[in-house]
């Protein structure tokens, strides 16, 4: 299938979350998993903040439940191992 050949790589999965090109393949999908957003960062996406912002609307909705994973206080978390932690990819 021509969509998963182009999200086989971390800049193709970026592309799937981020945007939304002519061709109609891709969509801009509601962010569901901070997949979005590490994809983003480890591309250096324009559009991280953006695409944090969008996340952090979504998640604050999950705090009431102990058991979601999809919560501000992981959000935060994953944002500072990201920002310390790991360096985008330079290909």
């Amino acid at each position: 299938m021509p969509l998963l050949a182009k999200a086989r790589t971390v800049r193709g999965l970026d592309r799937y979350y981020s945007e939304m090109p002519k061709d109609g393949q891709w969509r801009d999908v509601p962010i569901n998993s901070f997949a979005a957003l590490i994809c983003a960062h480890l591309t250096g996406n324009a559009r991280f903040s953006e695409l944090e912002q969008r996340l952090r609307a979504r998640v604050k909705f999950n705090d009431y439940n102990p058991n979601s994973a999809m919560r501000t206080e992981h959000l935060d978390r994953l944002l500072v191992y990201l920002r310390e932690q790991v360096k985008p990819l330079t290909d």
